[in-house]
């Protein structure tokens, strides 16, 4: 039939191509943000007992008396979610650039690898 073979040598539409005149329409927006939002996971805040205190703190002192040196470290922090509970743990390898008094602590710089 002539109208056959004209059928079979288009190619088919893929389904998002197909979806996409549909898509203002879709009844749940935000929907697939949700579920994308609950699937993330996050990391619990790690608690450390009395011996990894001390351990970070020794480190930390080691660090201010060497920081003419611009010591090379490496740290692991954690960085709270901004919108469920729990966070991620980072972790950074890089050389100490500038000494920092007590006040200025939360503005720690390093020369990330």
């Amino acid at each position: 039939m002539p109208g056959e073979s004209a059928h079979r040598s288009r190619q088919r539409m893929s389904m998002h191509d197909r979806a996409a005149p549909f898509a203002p329409f879709a009844a749940l927006v935000g929907y697939d943000d949700a579920v994308a939002e609950t699937a993330r996971l996050t990391e619990a805040r790690p608690e450390l007992d009395g011996q990894e205190q001390r351990a970070i703190n020794e480190c930390l002192a080691y660090i201010a008396d060497h920081i003419h040196e611009h010591p090379e470290v490496h740290i692991k922090y954690f960085i709270p979610d901004e919108h469920k509970s729990g966070g991620a743990i980072v972790d950074v390898l890089g050389k100490v650039k500038k000494d920092l008094s007590q006040t200025e602590q939360s503005s720690w710089q390093m020369d990330v690898k």
